[in-house]
């Protein structure tokens, strides 16, 4: 059906066709790492550009080729950060697309080693209003940011915002974006707690954690682990570490190892933990190669 009605000129189909070969081709290059998918990542790529030089442009279309010629896609796409930089701010300037205007935005205040400086705008304003159109449109992680970009970071008086109001006005944008399930917004409350209100502190990691943040996660075991907020529960601080390991925390993995050396919520296992060490000592020499490299 998406090729019968992308040929037939809709670029939503484009955009849903393009998404459909993306992802077929990434499941292929899981499965076969040495396997040329040039071709068919060239199919999805011509979809994405279709929809992108339709009138009006599909911001999607825009949005996805500029994420993939910033990050590339594996060994066979070559990054292009210039035309990544200008196809997402098409997509910001023409389609008001909050993801776009964040991306943009973020771009323009914080800067990108990536992007050549001669590209984004020099312009404080223009880049604080993107972010801000993307928060007010529901982009989480803008509004995220621009609690940390004004409190956190101190840059009020950068962006035209008095000190009086950077509180009032970020606070009112962090929770949003806990209402909205953010996790790294959640994150920021549950920090805010600590130390204050470690029960409600440890509610809310948990809470971080189950919306994807692993080291909400990590924060929630160590407050199992030491008895913060709640009694001490070995258990409990291993299904934390557990919940974040799957998520890539490396300290994540590193408690674990420290919980089977010690018996402490598993059954003690040396030979487990000494494997866990070994896959975190490979993973830092592989690390170190390719930054030698």
């Amino acid at each position: 059906w998406f090729s019968l009605a992308a040929k037939q000129g809709s670029t939503d189909a484009m955009v849903q066709l393009g998404n459909v070969l993306l992802q077929r081709v990434e499941t292929e290059k899981r499965q076969f790492k040495n396997k040329d998918v040039r071709g068919k990542l060239k199919e999805a790529l011509d979809w994405y550009e279709k929809a992108a030089a339709h009138d009006p442009p599909h911001p999607d279309a825009l949005y996805n080729l500029g994420l993939l010629y910033y990050e590339g896609f594996h060994d066979s796409l070559e990054i292009d950060p210039a035309r990544s930089f200008l196809l997402i701010k098409t997509a910001a300037d023409v389609c008001n697309d909050p993801s776009a205007l964040f991306f943009v935005g973020h771009i323009g205040l914080q800067g990108d080693e990536k992007i050549p400086k001669k590209i984004i705008p020099d312009d404080i304003k223009y880049a604080w209003n993107c972010v801000k159109s993307a928060a007010d449109q529901g982009h989480i992680e803008a509004m995220t940011y621009i609690f940390k970009f004004l409190l956190e970071d101190r840059n009020a008086e950068r962006v035209g915002v008095s000190e009086e109001e950077a509180e009032e006005f970020a606070v009112g944008y962090l929770e949003k974006a806990v209402q909205g399930g953010g996790a790294e917004a959640i994150h920021i409350k549950a920090d805010m707690a600590f130390g204050v209100d470690n029960p409600k502190a440890l509610r809310l990691y948990i809470e971080a954690g189950e919306a994807g943040s692993a080291e909400a996660w990590v924060s929630a075991g160590v407050m199992f682990y030491q008895g913060l907020g709640t009694e001490i529960s070995y258990i409990s601080a291993y299904r934390a570490y557990e919940q974040a390991a799957q998520l890539g925390s490396i300290e994540a993995w590193k408690n674990l190892a420290s919980l089977y050396y010690n018996g402490h919520g598993v059954v003690k296992c040396v030979e487990t933990a000494d494997k866990i060490v070994n896959f975190l000592n490979e993973i830092d020499i592989d690390s170190a190669t390719k930054n030698t490299a």
